[in-house]
């Protein structure tokens, strides 16, 4: 069996880039590019120790999106492209696991395309660039 989840995250368009969330009403299984997509994102905004099925999963990421100064928006971006990493290899030893997983829903690099803080809203633009194990380069914004 694959890794199995609820679809929660429709990746609509990759040549727009928009990306749109939701809970079906009746659920559904997620596969190929959007089912790895979606294991990216709950590996990033899941905090660590805190899903009672798995307590590996998760990071400490939302301690880093709290930066107010300037001085801590560079910390920011030197410290998110380096836990970014240990986000891809859990994915990828993760994915080894499983050997009916397509190329399309297979993890080969995560890195980041850009990192943007809007000061007016006050919050995060992150562009991170997703390469499957099809050559398939996606550019996700969180």
């Amino acid at each position: 069996m694959g890794l199995v989840d609820f679809k929660l995250i429709d990746y609509v368009g990759t040549s727009d880039r928009r990306m749109t969330t939701f809970f079906p009403g009746t659920p559904e299984q997620v596969d190929g590019v959007s089912n790895l997509i979606q294991r990216i994102i709950k590996r990033i905004f899941t905090i660590e120790g805190s899903d009672a099925f798995n307590t590996d999963l998760g990071t400490n990421f939302y301690g880093l999106f709290t930066a107010l100064s300037l001085d801590e928006v560079k910390q920011f971006k030197n410290t998110f492209s380096i836990l970014l990493k240990d986000v891809e290899e859990e994915l990828i030893n993760e994915q080894n696991d499983y050997s009916n997983l397509s190329d399309y829903e297979t993890l080969q690099e995560l890195s980041v395309e850009s990192i943007e803080y809007d000061e007016t809203f006050g919050g995060w633009l992150i562009t991170i660039n997703v390469l499957t194990n099809a050559n398939n380069s996606i550019l996700v914004t969180v």
